[in-house]
């Protein structure tokens, strides 16, 4: 595991978006989150059911990542994604992202968290099982998503 950078978070700006939408010209990022485009953009900034956060080194933006709040039809918050910066993959920023977000002070109305990934996702599944999250079996195994929760332990 490499050693923790600091990491800074805020919600997402407008400013944010060009060099987060750079980052898509990546083939892997574009495949497992993209395209990145205006429509994206404008639902983000306007969206009150949920909210995406940057995270910053140095001032430099790293990480985007986003959830979706409790409401009348799920009682759990749910992560929708978690992007790095291409150039910094594979350096432990999206367990340090996904441990910002568990223990944000406006992110505590309930300590039940989903995700969804796909099943080509590697590197998405590899963060939620190394982070303690579980898998949730369902009765339909037809989902083309692979469902984990996580309930309020301490990561790993």
């Amino acid at each position: 595991m490499n050693e923790p950078i600091g990491i800074d978070c805020r919600k997402f700006k407008i400013d944010d978006f060009p060099i987060y939408q750079s980052w898509f010209r990546d083939p892997e990022l574009n495949q497992q989150l993209g395209p990145m485009d205006e429509t994206w953009l404008k639902h983000i900034i306007s969206d009150k059911t949920g909210a995406q956060y940057s995270f910053f080194s140095s001032d430099t933006l790293i990480a985007v990542a986003g959830v979706v709040f409790p409401n009348t039809h799920s009682t759990y918050y749910y992560l929708t994604d978690i992007a790095v910066k291409p150039t910094r993959r594979s350096q432990g920023i999206g367990t340090q992202v996904l441990g910002q977000l568990l223990s944000r002070p406006d992110l505590k109305q309930t300590r039940e968290w989903r995700a969804a990934v796909s099943p080509e996702n590697i590197a998405g599944i590899r963060l939620l099982r190394g982070s303690g999250w579980r898998r949730v079996i369902s009765g339909d195994q037809q989902d083309a998503l692979i469902m984990f929760e996580w309930l309020g332990r301490e990561m790993r």
